[in-house]
């Protein structure tokens, strides 16, 4: 039997490195995902997401700093992953207080680095569930959220394809619909 991608990741994953979605009262399996950034005081929140997702907060995965040099930027790492089957996509999100917290360089190391730790997780149900690749049916995407608003969560010129770290989405804002997130 093949395994869903969600169910081997949940299989991996440790309950505290995942983060809890929370039900709204409408009766479906519709809910929203709160998400906060590490030692500051703000969070931002996906509505409507739908049933069968899993976040990761990626912070929860061990320092690699003690194994390795870092001068390429290999030790970063980008808050959020967001696994979807139902769309079979895979959002990898990172947190900025503002548009001036960090430079382009730097977002793009991030997103990589939690590609690359997909790609562990995704090495590490081979060997021990004996699922190969697991998320080749899957699209990433990528984007640097804001939590600065902005009248549009997206600008016109940023849309399109952000399958790729250097091509990341820009998001702003403290919340926006899941869908959207899609588009």
């Amino acid at each position: 039997m093949i395994m869903e991608a969600i169910e081997a990741m949940k299989k991996l994953v440790k309950e505290s490195a995942t983060v809890a979605t929370e039900a709204y009262s409408y009766g479906d399996d519709r809910c929203c995902c709160v998400l906060v950034e590490e030692g500051s005081d703000y969070k931002v929140t996906v509505n409507n997401i739908p049933g069968g997702i899993l976040v990761l907060k990626c912070d929860k995965f061990p320092n690699t700093k003690n194994f390795f040099r870092g001068a390429r930027n290999e030790c970063k790492l980008a808050d959020y992953v967001i696994l979807s089957g139902a769309d079979q996509v895979i959002l990898i999100i990172e947190l900025k207080r503002s548009n001036n917290s960090s430079n382009k360089h730097d977002i793009v190391a991030q997103l990589k680095g939690a590609k690359c730790l997909l790609d562990y997780c995704a090495s590490l149900i081979d060997a021990y569930l004996s699922e190969k690749d697991i998320f080749r049916d899957y699209q990433f995407r990528y984007y640097k959220w804001t939590a600065q608003p902005r009248k549009r969560a997206f600008r016109e010129k940023e849309k399109g394809k952000n399958d790729r770290p250097e091509q990341f989405r820009k998001v702003n804002g403290v919340s926006i619909q899941f869908k959207k997130l899609l588009s």
